[in-house]
């Protein structure tokens, strides 16, 4: 880069005052998300939460969200002289850091009530204000720092507090996640300062941001991968490494979606391990989960087009949906698999076979006899399920209609 002369007084003052502005013109778009994201939250935690935590605490984002507004608004309504930037500076850390304690505070109380699912939902709208306001704050970095840091630490001290694997990466992509938004955000904050500083005095240097640029845009795309990064981890089971019950609900429901507009059959299939309490009593949690681990990769070779899909329920169930299946061909399906797991011959010494068996529910639908809603197919096919255990279990059970039959006798085929 070329040498460029010391910057005069008369510049870095311009250069302030443009930095201040800055911040308050992005605070007028960026203020009115974090009420909204707040609303969201609160909704989804309703039936989860005590409700008057969640109404105290969206009481106070919105009053302080409010509070920013107003004095945001009003200050950009008439220009200020060069004086008052120190104090229109320290007035809106105070309220960007103000905001960032209480989205914390947030986490911090509901965490210790929440299951890993919503925590994740709360760490990603953490992580999603955190990188929205990147842009709307890119002119200081200590600013940036003040809405971000009391927002991300509490939720990276609590997460590595768990002691779990999943808390450890969690806790391990966050504080990437934070380091990465810390340093592209001084890159960021540089490049704002500089291209003022070349506008008032060096408009022929202008080229010179170029480079910048192209660096920032590397660490935005390094911080998009570490995004879907998080966002696989949650739709992943820890365990067994298939599709977790929240990626399964998504797919369930596109599923039926389709099943519906194409007029085509959808089957799904509910299985249970038989007697795993027994197993994990009598060989312990760690080969309990060994056992969990080569249950999903039978399964999973069980099914053999690119369309099925295997994801574990929770506990020692799983689920597997069969697009454009009808009845008949998920009954072939279910007791594939069972006998897949019937043939792996891992040990149970408290089954009676001596080995470790499975039972299995099905429901389906088609375009004549169609489930009104994916609660429904799932609750005739745990039916089923319920059936094949009260039946004696390492069996098949399907849902007909008013009806449920039982296609095969333990030990046997359901094609004999």
């Amino acid at each position: 880069m070329a040498n460029l002369t010391t910057p005069s007084a008369t510049t870095i003052q311009r250069v302030y005052h443009q930095r201040v502005r800055f911040l308050y013109q992005g605070g007028v778009r960026a203020i009115s998300f974090n009420i909204i994201n707040a609303v969201l939250l609160c909704s989804v935690y309703w039936f989860t939460l005590q409700p008057s935590y969640l109404v105290t605490w969206l009481i106070l984002m919105t009053l302080v969200s409010i509070a920013r507004m107003t004095h945001t608004s009003l200050s950009l309504e008439k220009s200020w002289e060069f004086s008052s930037d120190k104090s229109k500076m320290l007035e809106f850390r105070l309220g960007v850091f103000v905001t960032g304690v209480v989205w914390g505070t947030g986490f911090a109380i509901f965490s210790p009530e929440l299951n890993d699912t919503y925590t994740l939902l709360f760490l990603f709208t953490l992580a999603g204000m955190s990188a929205g306001a990147f842009s709307s704050m890119a002119s200081d970095r200590f600013t940036y720092l003040l809405y971000i840091l009391p927002m991300l630490i509490p939720a990276i001290s609590i997460s590595a507090s768990q002691g779990n694997l999943l808390s450890l990466v969690m806790t391990i992509m966050l504080i990437l996640f934070t380091l990465m938004l810390t340093v592209s955000h001084k890159l960021a904050a540089k490049t704002f300062a500089d291209g003022f500083e070349y506008r008032f005095e060096h408009e022929d240097l202008v080229k010179e941001l170029v480079k910048k640029n192209d660096d920032l845009n590397s660490l935005n795309h390094e911080l998009e991968k570490t995004q879907k990064e998080l966002s696989r981890i949650s739709l992943s089971d820890e365990l067994t490494q298939i599709p977790n019950r929240r990626h399964f609900m998504r797919v369930l429901q596109l599923e039926i979606k389709r099943a519906r507009r194409e007029h085509t059959p959808l089957s799904a299939v509910m299985i249970d391990v038989d007697y795993f309490k027994r197993f994990n009593d009598t060989y312990g949690h760690l080969v309990g989960d060994q056992c969990l681990r080569m249950i999903a990769t039978v399964l999973r070779e069980t099914l053999q087009r690119s369309g099925d899909f295997l994801a574990r329920y929770g506990g020692e169930e799983f689920v597997a949906l069969l697009p454009n299946t009808n009845q008949d061909s998920a009954l072939i399906v279910a007791e594939r698999m069972r006998m897949a797991i019937f043939d792996a011959d891992i040990e149970h010494r408290e089954c009676a076979l001596g080995r470790v068996t499975i039972s299995a529910g099905i429901a389906s639908c088609s375009a004549v006899n169609g489930c009104k809603n994916w609660h429904t197919l799932i609750e005739l096919a745990d039916r089923s399920l319920y059936h094949s255990k009260s039946k004696g279990r390492n069996r098949v059970s399907a849902h007909d209609q008013n009806a449920v039959v039982i296609p095969l006798t333990p030990g046997h085929t359901s094609l004999d």
